[in-house]
This record gives structure tokens, sequence and C-alpha cells, in this order.
């Protein structure tokens, strides 16, 4: 983003010079009247201004008045820089420094403020800085409150253009500490620019209201020249704030006010924002339209319009305070050189030609070996990249191999002994059909319930795709199902609740957690469920805290008063009690309307 400052010159050379005047004249004079008609014009009619302007300066310079030659310079050069013709008002600065110099005029900080205006326009930033120190001591010097103002306000233009931005706005609120007049067009100058400040330093909001009472001044004091400047940097924020309906509405504001006051300079400015929205906002036919208007104007107000012009001037200036027998000697002794160094150059003019003609087929030579050695040098490393890439390839195919049969091999694994459990429950069971002693035999289907519960985790483990992992829901259901068609008494008239999340678990956790389900549930059925007419059995499985909760719920008559299964003589609350412990898990047990047993584990050991 661009954001226009006012450079103070618009107003601050009229104002300043002109406050001069009313102190070197009695009494209002034709020149007094027609400098402040210029001072009128000036917004509106540049061009108007200037050439009052003009006319002032020649019938000042044909009476001899030091003054008003200075005043119309002065005033001129601020003319002619605000049209963007900087070599014209460079020129008009340094007749004037040359006449300060050559008359001892009393009062020359007003020249010198505008010195430094010009030259900071110009990029001279170094000639600027010393012109606004010299102006800055006098005014200080001269306790004028009012020219303090206006230096500070230059210098912090000229640490903005630098990029000095806490600088720029260091010298702007010196300037403010300095300023009288709240509804003073300077003072919207000052506003104008700490907004400008703001916006580099990211603050919109700060911005947009400085902006907004800097437009009020100018707008209340009809001046268009400074409305269209302030259209645009409104214009140019809104659009850094997406405020793309506001940022149109400024920009052709500004536009409007430039066709009218007839400023080249602001029409330049308002294409250029109207080109870099409609680029923002994607209508390329309009920017192009833009861009070709933004470019035709720079071309015709190129600021570098007669510079050559304004140099000699400053060289006529310098050059005329130094003594005249000097200058004539240094011009013999250029001249003396100029001719030796005319025949030192035929003589080695050959020699040169000569020279540069072997540094070429040097250089020829020496870009074509190094083209050479890069080319072989590159070839070489993409065939070694090739080669590293083919085994890089050549591993990665045999770890995939070697992966593939590792889990082959792990699922064959869990398959063989999934088979192994299967028969050792095959085993048990013909045996207890050989016994007669009940209590053998149910001790030998607990057994077998308890295999089978084992068995059924691997058969889940060797189905899955992951091996590390067995889905417990899947499992739970499943030994549910096997747990209710080994008690055939119960199956007919049992209900099961089954409430359980998509949980994975470690084979770690899952074959100790599955026991002890197999055992709480088998416990449910003899001793809760088998004397009910309704036998109901709930199982929920939830996650609470990243903590996973097991709960085995029935409807029989409950746990007995004072019951314990660290203190039970059981087999299977010696069994779940020690695989509670290898899991690292909690189980509570209640009475709520049935047995309540509830498991919280985790699935890390």
């Amino acid at each position: 983003m661009i954001w226009r400052l006012n450079r103070l010159i618009r107003v601050l050379g009229l104002v300043l010079l002109s406050v001069c005047s009313a102190h070197v004249f009695s009494q209002e004079t034709e020149f007094d009247l027609r400098l402040d008609r210029a001072y009128e014009l000036r917004y509106q009619y540049p061009d108007s201004a200037s050439a009052i302007l003009e006319d002032l300066l020649k019938e000042a310079l044909e009476k001899g008045n030091v003054e008003q030659i200075i005043l119309a310079r002065n005033n001129l050069a601020m003319s002619q820089k605000e049209m963007g013709r900087l070599g014209d008002a460079i020129k008009l600065v340094f007749d004037n420094l040359a006449l300060i110099d050559s008359t001892n005029v009393k009062d020359p900080q007003n020249t010198y403020l505008v010195a430094g205006h010009v030259s900071g326009a110009s990029g001279r930033m170094d000639d600027a800085r010393a012109y606004y120190d010299r102006a800055l001591e006098k005014f200080l010097e001269l306790d004028d409150e009012e020219g303090v103002a206006y230096t500070y306000s230059g210098m912090g233009i000229l640490e903005y253009d630098n990029g000095n931005f806490q600088n720029a706005l260091k010298y702007y609120l010196l300037s403010e500490l300095h300023w009288t007049k709240s509804d003073d067009p300077l003072y919207a100058d000052l506003l104008n620019n700490i907004g400008a400040v703001y916006i580099e330093f990211g603050k919109f909001e700060a911005a947009l209201s400085y902006y907004r009472r800097s437009y009020e001044i100018y707008d209340d004091l009809n001046w268009r020249a400074d409305v269209a400047m302030l259209q645009y940097n409104l214009g140019e924020l809104y659009m850094t704030m997406e405020d793309f309906d506001s940022s149109v509405y400024y920009y052709e504001s500004s536009l409007q006010t430039a066709q009218e006051i007839r400023s080249a300079v602001d029409e330049y400015w308002a294409y250029m924002g109207l080109y870099e929205l409609n680029k923002v906002i994607g209508n390329s036919s309009k920017a192009l339209e833009y861009f070709e208007m933004y470019i035709h104007l720079r071309d015709s107000i190129s600021e570098s319009q007669n510079y050559d012009d304004a140099m000699a001037y400053k060289a006529q200036y310098e050059n005329s305070l130094k003594d005249q027998k000097i200058l004539e000697q240094e011009v013999r002794l250029e001249n003396e050189r100029f001719r030796s160094e005319k025949n030192e150059q035929e003589r080695k003019r050959k020699q040169i030609e000569n020279l540069f003609l072997w540094i070429s087929i040097g250089l020829v030579a020496a870009i074509g070996l190094v083209i050479f050695l890069m080319y072989s040098r590159i070839k070489r490393v993409n065939q070694e990249l090739r080669l590293q890439k083919e085994r890089v390839e050549l591993k990665n195919r045999l770890i995939d191999q070697s992966l593939y049969e590792k889990e082959i091999l792990l699922k064959e694994i869990h398959h063989r002994v999934k088979n192994n459990l299967q028969i050792i429950s095959s085993l048990l069971n013909l045996q207890s059909h050989r016994i007669e002693d009940e209590k053998a035999i149910e001790t030998l289907n607990v057994s077998r319930d308890r295999i089978q519960a084992i068995a059924l985790v691997h058969q889940k483990l060797y189905q899955s795709k992951d091996l590390s992992k067995v889905d417990f829901k899947a499992y739970l259901n499943d030994l549910l199902d096997q747990q209710k068609s080994a008690y055939s008494s119960l199956s007919s008239k049992l209900m099961i609740e089954s409430n359980c999340i998509d949980l994975r678990l470690s084979l770690d956790v899952a074959v100790p957690l599955g026991i002890i389900l197999s055992e709480l549930v088998t416990n449910a059925f003899k001793h809760g469920l088998s004397q009910i007419s309704q036998p109901k059995l709930c199982i929920d499985l939830y996650e609470k805290s990243d903590t996973f909760f097991l709960q085995i719920k029935d409807n029989g008559p409950g746990l007995p008063e004072g019951f314990s299964y660290e203190n039970s003589e059981s087999l299977g609350m010696e069994i779940i009690q020690a695989l509670v412990s290898q899991i690292e898990a909690e189980l509570t047990h209640s009475n709520d309307q049935g047995a309540v047993f509830l498991i919280k584990f985790s699935d890390q050991l």
C-alpha cells in the first residue's frame, strides 16, 4: 500500500511567508493582495496561482525588492513542487539561497524550511535534514511556535519517507505540542500524516479517526486538492480493511475532485488507487483501464523533469561562493589533465582491445569448462541417486515381504493357539461325560468356559486385520452368546442387554478382562438368575475421562450381606482378584435390585 502524506508545502510556505510579509510591510500593498489571491487559487486552480506568482517574481526582480523576490520565489517553488515540477522548484530555492548569502537577509529561516521540503521531495535527504536543522535553530531562537511546529512536521515527513516510522511519529507529536490553532489547515495536514504512521503500525482504527478529522477540516475550508488527497487515503485505508464498497466510493470521489481542480498529480494517485483496488477484487478489465490512465499520467508528470537544469543552478550557486582565481586555476588544470588523458587513452586503446579479446576467449573457455564439469557432476549425482533409489526400493520390498510373512505367521500362531485351546476344551467336555461326581463335572465345565474365553480372544485376533488389538465389543457379544448357550435352562427366558462402545484392547488387557467377564457372567447365571422367572443381565461398557468402565448387573437376589470378593474362598473370585491386579484395574460391587460389579480399567499397562 502507498499512503499519501501531506507534504506541508501545499500551504506551509504561503502561510509562513505571508506572515513574514506582514512584518516586512507596514501596510497591505498590491503585492500582498496578489499574493493572497494566489494563496486562494492555489488549491482549486494551481496553474492560475503559479501564473500570479511568476508575475510577482518578475515585477519584484525589476524593482530589485529583495524581500518580495524571496517571498515570490519561495511560494512559487512550493507551487511548482506540488505540481510535480521538481526541477523548477529546486532552481528557485537555490536562487534564493544565493540571494540570501549575497545580501545578508536577517530572517532566512523560511527559505531554509522551503529548501528542506524541496530537497526531501527530490530525494536528497542529507541536504533536507541540514536545511531543517538550520530552520529549527532560527525558529527556536525567535520563539516562533508556528515555525517550530512546521519544521518538526517536515522532519517527520522526511523520517517517514526513509521508513523510520517511530522517529516520524516522534516529530509529528513534537509538532502537535507547538500547534496553536486546531482549525488550521496545517493542523489537518498533521492529522493526515499521523494517520499514515498509525497505518504502518497496523492501528487502522486510530488511523481512520485521524483521517476523518483531517478530512472534515479540509472539507469545511473547501481546500479541494487536500480533500482529493484525503479521499485517496481513505480509499486506500478501507481497501486495507477489506471494506471495498467504501474504498470504491472514496477513490472515485478523489478522482472526481482531482478532475474538478485539474490536478494531474491527484488524478494520478486516484487512478493508481482504482487500479490496485480492481486488481484486488478481481475486476481485470477495470483494472487494465485504470492502469493505462495511471501510466499515462505518470509519464506526463515525471518528477525528473528539468532536474538537470536544477542541478546546474545548484552548481552555479555553489561555484559563486568560491574564489574566482581558484576556479580559473582548476579549469586550467582540468584542461591539461584532459589532454594528457586523451593521449594516454589513444595509446592504450589497442592494448585494451587486445586484452579484452583474450579475456573474452578465456572467459568463454572457463565458462565452457565449468559447464562441462557441472554436467559431469550432475550426471554422476543422478546415477548415484538412481542407484540409491533402487536400493531403497529393494529394501522396502524386502521389509514389506518380511512384514507380510510375519503377519501371516502371527495369524497362524493365533489360529493354532485357538485350535489347541478348543481341543483342550473338547477334552474337558469329553472327560465331564465320564465323571459322575456333579461337583467335578461343574469344575470341569467352569475350566472349559475359561479356556473358551481365552480361545475366543485368539479367534478374534486371527480374524482381524490388526493383530495387536482385539475388538472387545464384538468379543464381549460372542462371549455372552457362548455363555448363554452353555446354560440351556436359562437361554429360553434370559434377556441380555448389552450397551458397549467400540473399543479395541491390547492382548495383555483383553485376555484377563475376558476371563473376569466370563467368571462374573457365570456367577450371575449360577447364583443370581437360576431361580428368577424373568432373568435379566445388563452389560455396559463406557468411557469417562480417559478411563474405561465395564459394569455387569443382574436382577437376582443380590450379594449376601458382608460379601467381599477379596475374602471369598471361591476359586472364581480368587482368579478375578488376581486378574484385576494383573491389569491394574479396580473392581467394586454393590446391590441395586440385584448384584452389580463395576470394573474400572485402562488400556495402558
